[in-house]
């Protein structure tokens, strides 16, 4: 069995990494719309984070012995770059190129894989270019 790790990113680009989560279903009390609170972290030492940015991690390293989490962008030997999302059927983490192609997890793709960031990271594009330079 794996660990569950979560992530996600507080308002000021700070990101928590840990093993619980609280998810908090609220009404706005003027206007009764309703709204999430996600919290990461247990306790006195949990943070609010955005809810669109937390992402489970996916039990995987990549070449670099960096963690893979859902929403990571990660580019392949041969220059390919994925996000990697969660695929309700048949239940699993998968590549995704952004058209129709879909790459399953597996080891042998884990091994070659290199984060070089997320889908919500603002530095990305500044992250894109110094890769290609190189």
């Amino acid at each position: 069995m794996r660990d569950y790790k979560y992530r996600g990113q507080k308002d000021n680009g700070e990101w928590i990494y840990d093993t619980s989560i609280i998810v908090r279903k609220d009404k706005d009390p003027i206007d009764d719309t309703p709204f999430e609170t996600v919290y990461i972290g247990w306790q006195n030492y949990r943070c609010q984070v955005k809810p669109e940015t937390v992402g489970e991690w996916t039990g995987n390293i990549d070449k670099n012995s960096k963690e893979i989490y859902e929403s990571d962008i990660v580019v392949l030997p041969k220059g390919e770059m994925y996000i990697v999302v969660w695929q309700e059927y048949p239940a699993r983490y998968v590549l995704y190129d952004g058209t129709l192609n879909i790459i399953p997890f597996s080891k042998g793709i884990i091994q070659q894989c290199l984060v070089i960031g997320n889908k919500y990271d603002k530095n990305l594009f500044k992250t894109l270019r110094n890769i290609v330079k190189k």
